[in-house]
């Protein structure tokens, strides 16, 4: 599990999660020591050797900042919050998934079992890579939100791959750790992954006027201004067009699609997997839809055209 300095006195702990890998950081604001995002629930050894090393001791921590309720990111969040005693940050609407693990996962992905599978050994990972549950004791209520600390951390918000989702920006130093704000062309081979693809691509452009001099993402290597720009504007580039995709889909199918069928379609086109965190990414391009009236949910198939409205017979009642 590889520990990277950065830059100085800012370290990337990777560890492996299922398909894929996931990124936490440790800081040293220069008054105590921050941590953005837990990792699941094996970081923590990770974490408290790495403090070890550079002379540290989990009291240091004064400052967890969660970017947001997924279960890859705050899997080791009782245990280290619980050794260190930081205060713990995270956005209100993470409340109900960081306090009850079932309930994510069966609003995450039981949700689609009528119509994609779940693998037995990724249920058994997700609660696995989990542990206590753990209530955070400041809620973002107003951001952007600064932390008073000597190098400058303001968390700012950065919705669409969730609601809950904030970043953690080095002012001064042009660095943004954003979680999975960012979702590249998708995380190990899977489609993007995000709740709104509008709110999705308003926040890649947010990042783009930043001007940053570095990226620091949940899942992919750190990215500097080189090549910052052009991954930010591909990743719009893919929202856009599996909005595209799915939007000529639907019209050419007046019977509509289920969102397991429709999924799989999808999947098969661009060579992903289909399964249901792809369902998730799909749906959130159909309600994407609706909103613009273009494809309407009847029963259990997403169909073209706007939601059929009843009709209203109204009366006058004389004198």
């Amino acid at each position: 599990m590889p520990v990277t300095e950065v830059v100085t006195g800012l370290w990337m702990i990777t560890v492996p999660d299922f398909r894929a890998q996931v990124n936490c950081y440790l800081i040293d604001t220069g008054d105590g020591l921050l941590l953005f995002d837990t990792g699941p629930r094996k970081t923590a050894p990770v974490l408290l050797e790495l403090m070890r090393q550079i002379d540290f001791a989990p009291p240091d921590i004064k400052w967890i900042v969660l970017s947001h309720s997924h279960a890859d990111h705050t899997g080791a969040l009782a245990e280290i919050a619980e050794s260190s005693g930081a205060t713990v940050y995270a956005h209100p609407a993470a409340e109900g998934w960081l306090i009850d693990h079932q309930r994510q996962f069966r609003e995450r992905f039981e949700a689609f079992l009528p119509y994609m599978p779940v693998e037995v050994r990724f249920k058994n990972h997700f609660f696995d890579s989990l542990g206590r549950p753990w209530y955070p004791n400041t809620w973002l209520e107003s951001l952007p939100y600064a932390l008073n600390t000597a190098r400058g951390l303001e968390i700012v918000y950065t919705p669409g791959h969730s609601a809950d989702s904030v970043s953690l920006l080095m002012k001064e130093e042009g660095i943004l750790l954003c979680g999975d704000a960012f979702m590249g062309a998708g995380v190990g081979g899977s489609l993007p992954r995000y709740d709104d693809p509008e709110q999705y691509v308003e926040t890649l452009e947010s990042l783009l006027d930043m001007h940053l001099s570095l990226l620091l993402s949940g899942h992919f290597a750190p990215m500097n201004s080189d090549k910052l720009a052009l991954a930010l504007q591909q990743s719009q580039k893919m929202a856009y067009i599996l909005q595209n995709f799915i939007d000529q889909s639907v019209q050419r199918k007046p019977e509509g699609y289920d969102i397991g069928f429709l999924t799989r379609m999808v999947c098969a086109r661009f060579a992903r997997p289909a399964d249901a965190s792809a369902a998730i990414t799909v749906q959130a391009h159909l309600m994407a839809l609706e909103r613009k009236g273009k494809v309407h949910f009847d029963i259990d198939r997403w169909k073209p055209g706007p939601q059929k409205q009843p009709i209203v017979i109204a009366s006058v009642v004389g004198d």
